[in-house]
């Protein structure tokens, strides 16, 4: 019989049986879950496939795993329906291969087989991505035009691998690893030829996108990644070309200038290499027409090629930092070399004159020497690229020429070495760079040996920290106490600790403010502009006598901030950050999906690559991915 009065019966109900529970023990009570089937947790289908995804883990692991939560009754679903799901996610969208690469061995090139995975209908798996995205209410547009999706192509080399992928970046974080998708890898160099054979397949499908629309809403094609990927994807030559800025025409003894030059058009670097072409691309025709060495890959504007913000920091600390070391170099010298006849004042600063103009010579035969074997790999590079793609074999003129540059670079070299043993000079032991190594690495920072010392990732962050930074060169003075007592070189020590502290303190507010993925006001953009100026000014009063105006300086100096104004937002959410994360999710799965090499249906270095190329592509699926923890509609 059901009572009139329900809600009080339920009431009852509960505490009776609340009251039943407690004169329960914990094992009476377990027993009784368990007999009735609730003690068990079971992980739904999909979660353990996303929880490999994330973690990166091997089915080994996802194995190891399972039976360690079996003990506290979780159960997961089992693994050939993580792995149908997997296969159902990815489909058959991927495509693998052996393909003609190009390798440079010991003083040679040749061309080898080396496997490409790649998406071959990289339109399609756009299209179906954002279907994806918008089901799962992802799509956001933070800054971005209501009639617009905003799409950015990009590619790097790292880990063994060059990869080259897309993002949409009408989702929050747009710049993380779950939503950088690699549409074509391949295991080799990011030479101009190896490009072409990989990116060809891609023209016209670049082309169709740029004047496609989804669901109403026009596709915005943007161009992203380092210096040396944006120069070879425009068609131009490296930094030590005669107009090294892939956005305008400045000449590279010009970039701190503050006249803005012309800017460069995809029609413009067209016709120049239709020039080039017709002088049958020789050094000298790229030379005057603008450093164009091939036609560009794509037809996406330069107003839409992102400045590398990443690679810009990067760039500018690491010279900054070896400017550094250079001055301290020649501290360390005068420390290691106090004459005794130098007992008088005068007769010491022309002792550190001597040696100040003699290491300034030495670093100006080394710059030299650098520049002449840049040009050298550069041309040879070009010419073997033109041969390769339909183009005149390389002449013996032109191959005089690269001989004729190398041996110049060497030259150069010999005599910087011989004027540096012939004053004695060891640069290596240099204490008080010693002592700077170990401050770096109290915070840190450790810089990659075998990349000649470069910083990397977040060092920049790390040593633009006002705390690190004057730490940092406190102890090149605290260093030349220590060495000597000598009171000129204590002064010397000073002058270059504020010298240097003035820059640093000039750089942190333009890196902090051009890095953020946040949108820019006016007057914040404005701001920026005010500090970029006010550092390229310092620089150039205090350094441009001894050191160079850097192509990415130039481009910080006259390009970040037209960007910044036709976008709205910081650098961070158009940079190249995402795809720099892409080698190290590969090297993860790669190592795990080692064992796959030994079966041997298909070559392993081929068979390797397909899976880990499979894996991520699972990872970065939309229904996969981290849930976004903020959503945006569009603005009217």
């Amino acid at each position: 019989m059901i009572s009139s009065n329900k809600k009080d019966d339920e009431e009852a109900a509960i505490h009776q049986l609340a009251a039943l529970l407690k004169g329960k023990s914990t094992a009476e009570l377990k027993e009784l879950l368990h007999s009735e089937g609730l003690l068990k947790i079971r992980i739904p289908a999909g979660h353990e496939l996303k929880l490999k995804a994330q973690m990166g883990w091997t089915w080994n692991e996802m194995r190891k795993l399972k039976s360690w939560l079996k003990a506290y009754k979780v159960q997961m679903v089992c693994e050939g329906k993580s792995r149908q799901m997997k296969a159902d996610l990815v489909g058959d969208c991927v495509s693998s291969d052996l393909v003609p690469f190009l390798f440079k061995e010991k003083d040679e090139h040749v061309t080898k087989l080396a496997p490409i995975v790649f998406i071959p209908n990289l339109e399609d798996h756009i299209m179906k991505t954002l279907d994806e995205l918008e089901r799962l209410d992802h799509l956001v547009w933070d800054g971005i035009p209501a009639e617009q999706i905003w799409i950015k192509i990009g590619g790097d080399k790292g880990g063994g691998t060059t990869k080259f992928y897309y993002q949409i970046v009408n989702v929050s974080k747009n710049n993380s690893k779950f939503n950088t998708t690699a549409f074509c890898v391949y295991a080799a160099d990011e030479t101009v030829a190896n490009m072409h054979t990989a990116l060809d397949q891609y023209v016209t499908q670049i082309s169709n996108l740029q004047h496609s629309e989804w669901r109403g809403k026009k596709i915005v094609l943007w161009l992203s990644g380092d210096y040396e990927i944006l120069r070879k994807l425009l068609g131009l030559q490296g930094a030590a070309a005669t107009c090294p800025c892939i956005l305008c025409l400045q000449d590279k003894h010009n970039l701190a200038s503050k006249q803005p030059a012309q800017h460069r058009t995809l029609e413009m670097i067209q016709n120049d290499f239709d020039t080039v072409e017709s002088n049958n691309c020789t050094s000298q025709s790229k030379r005057e027409n603008h450093s164009v060495s091939h036609r560009p890959f794509f037809d996406i504007p330069l107003d839409k090629v992102c400045p590398p913000s990443l690679h810009i920091s990067l760039g500018l600390w690491g010279k900054f930092y070896q400017n550094l070391e250079r001055d301290i170099t020649e501290l360390g010298e005068l420390i290691a070399d106090i004459e005794p006849s130098c007992s008088s004042s005068a007769a010491f600063d022309k002792h550190i004159k001597h040696k100040q103009s003699v290491l300034k010579e030495i670093h100006r035969l080394e710059e030299k020497s650098e520049e002449k074997y840049q040009e050298a790999t550069e041309l040879e590079y070009q010419l073997i690229t033109q041969s390769l793609v339909d183009g005149p074999s390389p002449s013996n003129q032109q191959m005089a020429e690269i001989e004729c540059l190398h041996k110049q670079s060497n030259e150069l070299n010999k005599e910087a070495e011989d004027m540096r043993k012939s004053n004695k000079l060891q640069l290596e032991s240099n204490p008080i760079i010693k002592r700077l190594d170990k401050k770096l690495q109290s915070f840190k920072v450790r810089r990659q040996a075998y990349y000649s010392g470069a910083f990397v990732g977040n060092h920049v962050n790390k040593c633009l920290k006002v705390e690190n930074y004057r730490s940092l060169l406190e102890e090149v003075v605290a260093a030349t106490q220590d060495l000597t007592d000598n009171t000129d070189l204590h002064d010397m020590a000073v002058r270059i600790q504020m010298e240097y502290l003035m820059l640093f303190e000039h750089f942190a507010p333009c890196h902090k403010a051009y890095s953020t993925s946040d949108q820019l006001t006016p007057d914040q953009i404005d701001q920026l502009e005010c500090n970029i100026t006010r550092l390229v000014d310092y620089y150039t009063s205090r350094f441009s006598s001894r050191f160079t105006f850097t192509p990415k300086f130039h481009i910080l100096f006259q390009h970040v901030i037209p960007f910044i104004r036709l976008t709205g937002v910081g650098l961070g959410r158009m940079s190249e950050q995402g795809g720099e994360q892409l080698h190290h999710i590969f090297n993860i799965l790669g190592k795990g999906l080692e064992g796959i090499k030994n079966i041997q249906d298909q070559p392993p270095e081929l068979k390797h690559l397909r899976a880990v190329m499979e894996e991520h592509l699972v990872a970065v699926h939309p229904s996969i991915r981290p849930r976004p923890t903020m959503t945006n509609t569009p603005e009217e």
